[in-house]
């Protein structure tokens, strides 16, 4: 896992992989707020996307912990505030929903080690295949946030 803002990005950069860098750098090159809420392809690295979710925020127990397998999974607040769930990967933690062959996700019952983070507009999270996060949690009441998804394939870094 990589936390940071845009603003440090000059010097941030050089702590991820190349594909993750053009990938984002890409997104952000983009007006993040006028783009519509869609999946859109990336140029910089092969097989690399980004979406664009508008999404109500949700209490912790109504959102599931999650984790990818081909994709890193980058994602960047528009606007918003939203705390995610972190936690790394824990042996016999059980699988509640496995969508990993059709859709690069899975889901689990809640980590025991999982910790929080609040992600306010600017900053974003790189999660590397087999972190386990519970994203779109509210800070207080629910709201509306906006963020950008970045997928890397994994194989891009390799």
């Amino acid at each position: 896992m990589f936390y940071g803002q845009k603003a440090d990005w000059a010097e941030a950069r050089h702590y991820v992989p190349e594909a993750v860098r053009l990938a984002v750098e890409e997104v952000w090159a983009l007006d993040l707020v006028a783009l519509e809420a869609a999946k859109y392809p990336l140029n910089s690295v092969e097989g690399a996307f980004f979406m664009i979710q508008e999404r109500q925020t949700k209490l912790l127990d109504a959102a599931r912990p999650e984790a990818h397998k081909r994709f890193i999974d980058i994602q960047y607040l528009v606007f918003g505030v939203e705390r995610m769930g972190v936690s790394l990967a824990e042996k016999g933690l059980a699988l509640t929903e496995d969508r990993f062959e059709k859709d690069d996700i899975a889901f689990f019952a809640k980590p025991k080690n999982e910790f929080f983070m609040d992600l306010a507009p600017g900053q974003f999270v790189v999660f590397y295949p087999g972190e386990i996060h519970r994203p779109t949690c509210c800070v207080g009441a629910p709201a509306l946030i906006r963020k950008a998804v970045v997928k890397v394939p994994a194989k891009a870094v390799l």
